[in-house]
């Protein structure tokens, strides 16, 4: 996912839901509430999100500005992608891991912000494991003729042709064709490994910030 579609489509959508968070960057944050919760929290490498959840905590609200107003840079190749990604996932783990963890009662997080952080748990953690079982099925397939999905041509064209279809033209819509779900499986192919480090890192070594 590009910067330009989390920042324009992802990011106000978000806003809408009430569920923005501070991206670090170009962010302008309260000092009194700032201090109220201790200052940045170190629970988590992705400290930006973090701050936004206890801020919530304690009642106040984090707003997106839907505005080009300041530059950044993107990483500038795959190394630097990947480890980009790793680092988010690792902060996301660390959050869920922890005291504001959408599935702990005894924190005030909002129904739509548990279901989000989530919702973000199992991006990280379902949706590359799956890419990487892609690659592993076909072969144990011809391996040792394990069938993983047992469907005729038939199942497959009357099941799941329409399910990419229409994933692709709600994408499409959404997106304002600006995204291309098959790139988006392989960029996700590509950090899959990585990011699964990262999952394992965060569930069972939360504390260690250098996992990522």
């Amino acid at each position: 996912m590009s910067n330009a579609i989390f920042s324009n489509i992802l990011m106000a959508s978000k806003d809408a839901w009430g569920a923005a968070f501070c991206c670090g960057t170009s962010s302008v944050i309260r000092f009194k509430p700032l201090m109220q919760i201790g200052g940045f929290p170190t629970d988590s490498v992705t400290e930006d999100y973090l701050v936004t959840l206890r801020l919530r905590e304690i009642g106040y609200q984090t707003i997106y500005l839907n505005e080009q107003l300041s530059l950044g840079l993107a990483p500038e190749g795959l190394k630097e992608y990947i480890t980009q990604r790793s680092r988010w996932c690792l902060g996301f783990v660390q959050i869920c891991r922890g005291k504001t963890s959408p599935v702990r009662h005894d924190n005030r997080l909002g129904r739509v912000d548990r279901v989000i952080l989530s919702g973000t748990f199992l991006y990280w953690s379902a949706t590359h494991a799956f890419r990487l079982l892609g690659l592993v099925v076909p072969i144990l397939f011809l391996l040792f003729g394990i069938q993983a999905v047992h469907a005729s041509v038939q199942d497959v064209l009357s099941y799941f042709l329409p399910c990419v279809i229409f994933q692709m033209s709600i994408m499409g819509w959404m997106t304002q064709a600006r995204v291309m779900p098959i790139m988006g499986d392989v960029s996700q192919l590509i950090a899959a490994h990585s990011v699964l480090r990262a999952v394992a890192a965060g569930l069972f070594n939360p504390s260690d910030k250098n996992s990522g």
